[in-house]
């Protein structure tokens, strides 16, 4: 009989400890020369192509917009390729036509699946010549306001936004109109699956595991304390 809790012990303790521990998935989009549509794709000015970057889980797109948040879409905005090393490095350029000065380019991280993505860090470089102030938000899909922030540089940099940001609803990652002279190197998102997210059944689990391993203790116990 004892031997017979202790192995639903460990089934339950087993079972709670492995729902709680799903693995994640993560993702490192970089925008090279091959984010155009296939290997040394890109041109300079070259559109970066809107399957670049997705995985199974997150779908990854770029537009831009007439307004800040959810506004109208710009026809044949996208963000676009510079490989020039005027930026340090290759980018996709934030915003690229003069002419349109009320641009806001935005990138999204729309979810495919049941789960949470987490938009990690963004890299980015500035142009040569002295930047504009970069100014960005971070919205969920429901247009939700989760992050804003900027940075005001003294000449040409380097920066990474460390922003960490989760929702279960995607995340879009916006650019002020101001932020001209700048470009995303890169983006880190991961996603994580609702297995991956202690649920309510598998801390009963736990608990009901933790309390049987009580109650022997106890069983063996009892009759020790009536020896003495």
């Amino acid at each position: 009989m004892k031997l017979q809790i202790l192995a639903l012990v460990i089934r339950l303790t087993a079972g709670a400890a492995l729902a709680m521990a799903m693995p994640t998935s993560a993702a490192v989009v970089v925008f090279g020369p091959d984010s155009c549509g296939g290997p040394a794709s890109c041109a300079e000015g070259g559109s970066i192509s809107q399957d670049w970057g997705d995985s199974a889980e997150v779908d990854v797109s770029h537009r831009s917009v007439t307004a800040p948040g959810n506004s109208t879409e710009l026809a044949g905005r996208q963000l676009r390729f510079s490989g020039g090393g005027l930026y340090g490095g290759d980018v996709a350029l934030v915003r690229r036509d003069p002419n349109n000065p009320d641009q806001h380019a935005e990138i999204r991280l729309d979810l495919l699946l049941p789960g949470t993505v987490t938009l990690h860090t963004v890299d980015l470089g500035s142009y040569a010549a002295m930047p504009d102030f970069l100014s960005y938000a971070v919205f969920d899909s429901d247009w939700k306001e989760l992050r804003r922030g900027g940075f005001s540089p003294n000449g040409p940099a380097e920066i990474q936004l460390e922003l960490d940001i989760i929702s279960s609803k995607g995340l879009i990652l916006q650019f002020g109109v101001a932020s001209a002279g700048w470009g995303v190197r890169s983006i880190e998102y991961s996603f994580a699956s609702p297995a991956a997210i202690p649920e309510p059944t598998s801390w009963a689990m736990l608990v009901a595991g933790f309390a049987m391993i009580g109650v022997v203790r106890r069983r063996r116990a009892m009759p020790a304390r009536a020896a003495v």
